[in-house]
């Protein structure tokens, strides 16, 4: 019950007090609180989660992030224990006891928060708590319109948070229609997005096997994006690049695209590719450093279908960049269903098959997509 005697502070006394340091389970990033990692189905979710809650309880960096090293209590809702033991094969660090997982548990009408309290209270070294996935500890005692609904339940989750000193994150799912921003198309009402301390959506491309962008936006951390690729032998999310740190890669992809999109196939001295790029991209480079950086980013190049080759001769060094001819024929496909219907482009199921283990990942989204959501990256200036 809220009490009646409080007192408002003044700024004189606020700024009088010393300041509290945030707590951080990771380094700058995922701070004590209530967050979301949102994305489509098997788009790599859990697979990032547990890649997360190993980096914590082993006190591993996680993408160059420190990560205070605790215990982890995993609600693995929707897995068994086989399965577990399956992705936990071969990802370094799995045979700590620092990680606990939870098969079960009750929903936010059933006694939740007195369930983890009592499980903290047991093991208070837990200091990350992942709820895989959100939907199945919702109850419907948080009756109302759906932003009022939300807001209680983000309202509940916080207070817990606070009050065991712990970060909760919760694994949630995306909606279907696209959105100029990620945090938006986060299923649910605003409530839960404005409700978060951060949230955290992976997005996959389905024409780039294994390719996803993660967007971070939040109270306590840097706004950013984090390339990233899905290894699937190691079944862990490397980072490519981060938009705070760099962005070289998704730089070099929108120049050398508008280029070739423009020009067609190049082959020339270094020194005549600045020149095409000045003309055609208003961007202005050395020979040296262009070719550096062409270098430097020759296999991510490759993931969006456009080759690169430096060769020399007796006489000079000559610069080739063309396109697939995959991504040729598949750009023709698509501009001649468009111009058939207009129905936009069909879901593709293939571009990742998922066996019965969940030894890989299929990236199961809308192509459409990608002409959606490759731009926040691309308005990067250089």
């Amino acid at each position: 019950m809220f009490d009646l005697t409080t007192k408002p502070v003044s700024a004189g006394e606020l700024m009088k007090k010393e300041k509290r340091p945030i707590k951080f389970v990771v380094d700058k990033f995922i701070s004590q609180g209530v967050h979301f990692l949102a994305g489509h189905p098997k788009a790599g979710k859990s697979w990032l989660s547990l890649w997360l809650a190993l980096c914590v309880a082993n006190g591993n960096d996680l993408w160059g992030f420190k990560t205070n090293k605790s215990k982890v209590l995993y609600f693995c809702l929707e897995d068994s224990e086989n399965r577990i033991q399956d992705r936990l094969e071969g990802m370094p660090g799995s045979e700590t006891d620092n990680l606990l997982f939870m098969y079960d548990a009750p929903n936010m009408d059933n006694g939740f928060d007195a369930f983890l309290k009592k499980i903290v209270k047991e093991e208070p070294e837990i200091k990350l708590v992942i709820v895989d996935t959100f939907q199945l500890i919702r109850g419907e005692k948080f009756s109302g319109n759906a932003y009022a609904c939300e807001y209680a339940e983000m309202k509940y989750l916080k207070k817990l948070a606070k009050e065991l000193d712990i970060t909760i994150l919760l694994v949630h799912h995306l909606r279907k229609a696209h959105d100029s921003s990620p945090q938006n198309m986060i299923s649910g009402s605003n409530a839960l997005a404005g409700g978060a301390d951060t949230t955290f959506v992976l997005y996959t491309f389905p024409k780039r096997k294994g390719y996803g962008i993660l967007y971070c936006k939040g109270r306590d951390t840097t706004v950013r994006e984090i390339e990233l690729r899905f290894g699937f032998g190691t079944h862990i999310w490397d980072k490519i690049s981060d938009s705070v740190e760099d962005s070289e890669g998704m730089k070099m992809v929108e120049i050398m695209t508008t280029l070739l999109d423009e020009s067609g196939p190049f082959s020339g001295t270094a020194t005549e590719l600045c020149q095409l790029i000045k003309e055609v991209c208003d961007l202005e480079f050395t020979a040296p450093i262009l070719g550096k950086k062409l270098a430097d980013n020759k296999e991510f190049l490759k993931d969006f279908k456009i080759n690169y080759e430096s060769v020399r001769d007796m006489h000079q060094r000559t610069q080739k960049l063309w396109f697939d001819p995959d991504r040729i024929k598949n750009d023709s496909a698509e501009e001649n269903s468009d111009t058939e219907s207009n129905s936009g482009t069909e879901f593709d199921d293939k571009t990742a098959e998922v066996d019965e283990d969940n030894t890989a990942v299929n990236f199961e989204t809308d192509a459409e997509a990608d002409k959606e959501f490759i731009p926040f990256k691309m308005k990067i200036q250089m």
